[in-house]
């Protein structure tokens, strides 16, 4: 089973963190289940989810795109972060394009998942 393959690669071979490849394609509170029960020192899941685009061009405003990724970390209970491909987004578009501007939100937030 899955906890006793992470607890040897844990125990046996010395592994002190999880990284979940593909988190979009199975709910949080799975990975919360495994977290829970192997106790990691970090653990992380690549939700890998499309920026909204218009014409090829990043649109201004990410907040559903960085709400998905939010949301599957609070699926998992707080127990799992996320790596913050909103951010890597919109620095991507921002310095490719020299549009400095987007490096903050509507709310005068980073527009990311930092």
């Amino acid at each position: 089973d899955i906890i006793e393959w992470l607890r040897f690669l844990k125990n046996s071979i010395g592994f002190d963190g999880w990284r979940y490849d593909f988190v979009r394609g199975y709910g949080g509170q799975f990975v919360k289940i495994y977290t829970d029960a192997t106790v990691p020192e970090m653990a992380f899941g690549e939700y890998w989810d499309t920026c909204e685009y218009t014409d090829g061009v990043l649109n201004y405003n990410q907040d559903g795109h960085r709400q998905r990724t939010v949301n599957w970390v609070d699926a998992t209970g707080g127990t799992n972060a996320a790596f913050d491909f909103t951010t890597k987004g919109i620095l991507q578009e921002a310095l490719g394009r020299n549009e400095l501007w987007r490096l903050v939100d509507a709310q005068g937030r980073p527009p990311g998942f930092v």
